[in-house]
């Protein structure tokens, strides 16, 4: 703006600093305000995302506060003092100086770079828009054709979506769990498999085993331990190191490997970009009897295991090595007049011990415990046929009044709310996510009869991501009233105000093609980055429309108006985007794993800037031109 009140020939460098100050401090404080209003209001999200991005709109937010100031005090300063033939003091005098400051002056009147030629360009293409206003809807039906088409494709699946994709990462973990009552030394028999698989991997830089522990990467960090598990945490090579292949395809080539071993379950846990929270799937079944708990987590398992992409299948219900379990014939103890306590103090003498008596010697105690002949109580056959005596003081045998069973016991009970839950979880391949999972497993289930009492609760991952998304959209409902609510009052219109924000949806055309075109996900770490190239989209629309407002203020003609706003707001608006999009390049060739990331931002924000520079001006010429008497 400087400069095109210097190329007037008409303004100094500082009076043209004074009049753009005059003519753009109420649009920069409107723009930053409503990008300020944008992040602040993620702050006051809930739940786990607001631990997770807390940091972030609260730096978006103080930098722009101090881009503010700087705008409008430090930037015209600079320019007055670069500008040295407009100062009191000739700096050309300074050796030192003069040719830095001859170089930064030519960069600030001339540029290096001209547009001249696209400026002619586009100004063609706005003027065969809007002379005829036929074009301009042809062009805005055809916008929303668009529009729509890109919307169907996270409907159809052709846009995957994952909140929390799994990332590339320097290390993954390998789980075994053998059957329980496994020994010792068969569960390292298994494990040396797996290292014997590992030690093939090129990328793999170095591993380190545990027997007797299970380790699980879900919404809380558990360890099991027992003879018959075993965990692999796999170190590879670090990417700085010129590590060829991701984590992710490492990860899903050793799962494929250790799916033909029989003798273990073998499951491979990866990182997820975010917050370590969950599982992919998580679903909990909830109430008391264990039995037909099991049954119907033994039926939920065979269904989730009909779904190709849901692997990692595994359960809360971790069974340890087989114990008796003794169960009581409440009839027989009657019959025999034998109470519970009594068998069960008696079954306590028999595998432990028992304190009989204390015997004092001067100023020692000294204990006296029985214990039952090791010979006589090595098998429960033996057990059951020792006698003791009920309230009657007749012996009987305990074979009478007890039955045993044999099964494996379980490591511990879940509770929920006083309810007992038992929680079967599985993690998507890289083909799909969590929610098509669900959908499989819902579309499988539709025609399973829960008991009665008995029911189904989602948890973690769809919960969660439930949470967060109804987190984020109530925060953006508040963004959005006081944006319009600024723009309203920068502009005293609601028509202009809603025009600006139709720029976001429009946006959203180039968002899902290019995430579709890069095979990226539309996960929540893309909406942040989305949600912080979104002001640059709303400022340079305030910006334009700015312009347009200062133009039929002063009496130019209504279409005139429109494309010399567009025309005189181009550079600007085209440097801007240009400056991001260059900005990005280094990142986007710094790591592999996110150059799809990247590359797919760099687009949307080249192909919406060109977009919306054509669908704004057809937008405001089909609202506003009844109110000019356009025909």
């Amino acid at each position: 703006a400087i400069n095109q009140y210097k190329k007037s020939w008409k303004f100094t460098t500082r009076e043209a600093s004074l009049l753009v100050i005059r003519d753009y401090k109420q649009v920069l404080i409107t723009t930053t305000l409503t990008v300020v209003f944008i992040f602040s209001s993620m702050l006051f999200m809930t739940w786990i995302i607001w631990k997770y991005i807390f940091s972030i709109p609260f730096v978006i937010t103080v930098t722009l506060l101090a881009s503010l100031v700087v705008a409008i005090t430090l930037n015209p300063a600079l320019a007055v003092f670069i500008s040295w033939k407009d100062s009191k003091t000739d700096l050309s005098k300074h050796d030192d100086v003069k040719w830095f400051r001859w170089f930064i002056k030519k960069a600030l009147d001339n540029g290096f770079i001209s547009i001249h030629s696209l400026e002619t360009k586009y100004w063609q293409i706005i003027k065969y828009l809007v002379t005829k206003t036929y074009r301009v809807r042809i062009f805005l039906v055809f916008t929303v054709l668009l529009f729509i088409s890109a919307v169907a494709l996270p409907v159809t699946w052709l846009l995957k979506s994952d909140f929390f994709p799994k990332w590339d990462s320097d290390n993954f973990t390998v789980n075994i769990e053998a059957e329980p009552g496994t020994k010792l030394n068969v569960t390292s028999e298994i494990a040396k498999k797996v290292e014997s698989l590992l030690l093939k991997e090129k990328e793999v830089d170095s591993f380190s085993t545990a027997i007797w522990s299970l380790w699980s990467s879900s919404s809380l960090e558990w360890w099991w331990s027992s003879e018959h598990y075993a965990n692999i945490t796999v170190n590879l090579i670090k990417e700085e190191y010129w590590r060829k292949e991701n984590s992710m395809s490492i990860a899903s080539r050793i799962r494929s490997e250790v799916s033909s071993m029989k003798d273990a379950k073998i499951t491979v846990v990866e990182e997820s970009s975010g917050p370590p929270a969950w599982w992919d799937f998580e679903l909990k079944i909830v109430w008391e009897d264990f039995e037909t708990l099991d049954k119907i987590w033994n039926d939920v398992k065979n269904t989730l295991s009909t779904i190709p992409w849901a692997i990692d299948i595994s359960s809360s219900r971790k069974p340890l090595p087989f114990e008796f379990n003794i169960k009581l014939d409440n009839s027989k103890l009657a019959l025999y007049n034998v109470s519970v306590p009594q068998v069960a103090s008696f079954l306590k003498n028999v595998i432990d011990w028992t304190e009989s008596s204390t015997v004092y010697l001067w100023d020692d105690e000294i204990k006296v415990r029985t214990i039952y002949d090791e010979n006589s109580v090595d098998t429960f056959d033996k057990i059951k046929d020792l006698k003791f005596k009920n309230n009657s003081w007749e012996l009987i045998s305990l074979r009478d009044v007890v039955t045993q069973e044999f099964k494996a016991s379980v490591f511990s009970i879940s509770r929920v709310d006083q309810e007992r839950v038992v929680t079967i979880s599985a993690t998507a391949d890289s083909s799909t996510n969590w929610t098509q999972i669900q959908a499989e497993f819902d579309k499988k289930m539709v025609n399973y009869k829960l008991p009665s009492w008995y029911r189904f609760d989602t948890w973690w991952a769809n919960e969660e991501n439930a949470k967060s998304v109804q987190s984020l959209l109530v925060s953006m409902m508040f963004w959005l009233i006081a944006i319009v609510w600024i723009l309203v009052l920068l502009y005293n219109s609601y028509k202009q105000a809603v025009l600006v924000m139709v720029t976001i949806p429009l946006s959203l055309i180039w968002v899902f093609y290019w995430l579709t075109i890069f095979g990226q996900p539309l996960s929540f770490p893309w909406l942040i980055w989305l949600v912080a190239l979104f002001w640059i989209v709303v400022r340079n629309w305030i910006i334009l429309f700015d312009k347009i407002n200062q133009n039929l203020e002063e009496k130019i003609p209504f279409k005139e108006a429109i494309i010399d706003a567009w025309m005189s707001r181009l550079e600007p608006v085209f440097l801007t985007s240009i400056c991001t999009v260059l900005g990005m390049i280094p990142i986007t060739l710094s790591n592999p794993t996110w150059t799809s990331l990247w590359l797919s931002i760099i687009f949307w924000l080249s192909t919406s800037t060109i977009f919306t520079l054509l669908v704004l001006p057809s937008l405001y010429y089909i609202v506003f031109k009844k109110k000019y008497w356009v025909r």
